[in-house]
């Protein structure tokens, strides 16, 4: 990948949205095979959605994929998430501060339904695909919005990520 596409964000002001497409494209047609399993995955889990290859099934057809992914799915949707605030050997104050916060974090999850969409990742993107995404923003009107991501809509360079690294940018596909 060209060098002046990877470091887009040195273009001038007026081609910066040019250049940071083509770097987009660029990664997604490097990495094309990712977005043809994560189509391959999802006509598994239901052989009738509209990405199978539309092929009728004749009889009942027990889909194993399926079963086994929601099996799973439901021994973790059993198991409840929270935000917990380590204070080994702290004072008195700092526990209360912690205990307070946990309390602050579990209204938070209760009101963004967290719980629900982490669930719902884990199972159609996790236990699928391999990666359940939950993207936690600020929209226009200073509202904290949570939404589920479909992995299918992410773009990361690889090439980043080498070695475990963190990845400079993450890009998100959008249907406007």
């Amino acid at each position: 990948m060209s060098h002046d596409l990877t470091n887009w964000w040195n273009a001038d002001k007026t081609k910066v949205h040019g250049t940071l497409m083509a770097y987009v494209q660029a990664v997604e047609e490097e990495q094309s095979a990712i977005y043809d399993r994560f189509v391959k995955l999802e006509a598994l889990y239901d052989p009738y959605a509209t990405t199978s290859d539309g092929v009728d099934r004749i009889g009942v057809v027990e889909n194993v994929i399926a079963a086994n992914i929601d099996t799973v799915a439901a021994v973790v949707a059993a198991t409840d998430i929270r935000a917990r605030f380590q204070t080994d050997g702290a004072d008195w104050d700092m526990q209360r501060t912690a205990r307070r916060l946990e309390w602050y974090a579990e209204e938070l999850g209760t009101r963004y339904q967290i719980a629900q969409k982490c669930r719902t990742s884990f199972k159609l993107g996790g236990a699928l695909k391999g990666t359940g995404l939950i993207k936690v923003y600020i929209d226009q009107f200073d509202e904290i919005r949570v939404e589920r991501v479909l992995v299918d809509d992410v773009i990361v360079d690889e090439q980043e990520c080498k070695n475990g690294g963190k990845p400079k940018q993450i890009h998100q596909r959008m249907t406007v």
